[in-house]
């Protein structure tokens, strides 16, 4: 019986012209997602809402990480000093066709998180496409928009993690994509 290792995470992308360029915007996407309740409603009592991009199992793990609540208040404040004023128009991205095990019912998380936005001061374009290839791909090539529902890695248990990524272009794996990081990555990847 190990820890569980299936990470949600909602990336926020930002590339030319997107109000992601804004650190503001991005601060208040933190403040008005309502991870906790996504976690409660879709996870069955498996999950925990994430501070950190990987679970405490994995050695650098720290808890010494900004914590950003569920906090409209805040999530419009800030987007009223930013540079995307209330109503902040976003395109939000999720998959169709697939259930994972950190994103059981895409829809349904689409539709919490998008209603959570909303109350915090976001006008929510959704975007949609099927898995494969047409999501992954704007996924993976940084043209997915504000944000996007996908994951870090999963091993198969019951439980899973929520939390927020910010990348800065490139998708939501640099130039990892696909590739080990180091040799015993790649005999990993082959092993039960």
């Amino acid at each position: 019986n190990r820890p569980a290792f299936n990470v949600a995470y909602v990336t926020i992308h930002q590339g030319p012209g997107s109000p992601m360029n804004d650190i503001k915007v991005r601060q208040a996407v933190a403040y008005g997602l309502d991870r906790a309740t996504v976690v409660k409603q879709f996870y069955y009592g498996t999950g925990r809402v994430a501070n950190e991009f990987q679970p405490p199992s994995l050695f650098g793990w720290t808890n010494k990480v900004p914590k950003y609540p569920y906090n409209p208040t805040k999530a419009k404040e800030l987007l009223n000093s930013s540079s995307c004023h209330v109503p902040c128009k976003v395109d939000f991205w999720y998959p169709t066709g697939v259930s994972r095990p950190y994103m059981p019912d895409p829809v349904k998380n689409f539709q919490a998180f998008s209603a959570s936005l909303e109350k915090s001061g976001f006008q929510v374009v959704p975007k949609t496409a099927q898995w494969r290839p047409d999501y992954v791909k704007h996924v993976n090539d940084g043209t997915a928009g504000a944000a996007v529902v996908h994951q870090l890695g999963a091993i198969a248990t019951s439980g899973a993690r929520l939390e927020i990524q910010d990348t800065n272009g490139g998708g939501s794996c640099g130039n990892q994509c696909g590739r080990p990081v180091s040799p015993e990555g790649g005999r990993a990847k082959g092993t039960p």
